[in-house]
């Protein structure tokens, strides 16, 4: 491909929409998706174009890397949906991830419920991408200043993380509740990544049933999954998680310990105080710290 000048960069676009339909090499087809992003900000329905002729390909590498960037610039393009729904088909599982990925950048009943669809995918790499995808339509953590000087978050950011959070919940979807029994189906066949996926969604949907997965995902083998759990049930700020949440200060990783504290933190019972005092003693100088800043926030 010739050198763009990047001062007229529009000169370039009939050479670029030429050689993207030519099935050239992955170097090529690469520029070209590069140029499109560039030329996105002051010719959206140039790079739409070329965008649209890269999704005719054969080549399974190029609509992955096209649908990506669907997913990374084109999230407000509704239009795009139906052509990006037509390879959660496709034969190769790295385009229908991608897919999946294109369309929650979408946030429409529509694509919500095209990701839930997903679930049933053959490839667990998709059905991980569904739910981590789903969880972006659901509800989340609603910060607060206690919680971000926790995580080191700079003071100068407070009132706007605080904001996002607000907003995400009330631009929530309630239709997340339609993959919950598949996920709890999917979790004790899936890999340590995908339970994790799972149990970080389950967080964000507003059901009952998600409470006992979560109880239950504490005292999984893995961390990660552990983590997950504590993590979500802190999110929920769910009181009858107390019991459980003070036995977790007591897991043998520092993480799950760490997020158990917090989410104990969270839902503000007083039971945890002295459970709390007493795990603190033991811990290092990071989770010492963060315990004692809990401690503090439970005791007002």
């Amino acid at each position: 491909m010739t050198d763009i000048d990047w001062e007229k960069p529009d000169l370039f676009f009939d050479e670029a929409l030429e050689l993207i339909a030519s099935n050239g090499s992955d170097t090529q087809n690469q520029e070209i998706l590069e140029y499109a992003f560039g030329i996105s900000k002051r010719n959206e329905e140039g790079a739409v174009q070329i965008i649209l002729k890269a999704l005719e390909s054969d080549d399974h590498r190029l609509l992955h890397h096209t649908l990506n960037l669907v997913a990374t610039i084109f999230g407000h393009r509704i239009d795009l949906l139906e052509s990006v729904k037509e390879f959660l088909g496709h034969e190769f599982e790295d385009v229908r991830m991608e897919a999946v990925n294109a369309l929650g950048s979408f946030r429409t009943v529509n694509s919500l419920n095209l990701i839930i669809d997903s679930l049933w995918d053959e490839s667990e790499k998709v059905r991980w991408c569904a739910t981590v995808k789903i969880a972006q339509f659901g509800r989340c953590r609603v910060q607060k200043p206690w919680l971000m000087e926790l995580r080191s978050v700079e003071p100068e950011r407070f009132e706007n993380e605080i904001l996002k959070s607000i907003q995400k919940n009330e631009n929530s979807f309630p239709e997340v509740v339609n993959g919950l029994e598949q996920m709890i189906e999917m979790f004790g066949n899936s890999s340590v990544r995908t339970r994790r996926g799972i149990l970080k969604t389950l967080g964000c949907i507003d059901d009952p049933r998600t409470i006992n997965p979560l109880l239950k995902g504490l005292v999984d083998d893995s961390a990660e999954v552990r983590g997950a759990a504590a993590y979500s049930l802190g999110t929920k700020a769910e009181k009858s998680a107390v019991n459980s949440l003070i036995d977790s200060l007591k897991d043998e990783s520092p993480h799950v310990r760490f997020i158990s504290a917090e989410a104990l933190g969270i839902i503000n019972d007083k039971r945890a105080i002295q459970p709390l005092i007493d795990a603190s003693n033991a811990e290092d100088v990071y989770n010492k710290k963060a315990m004692k800043l809990i401690i503090i926030h439970l005791s007002k």
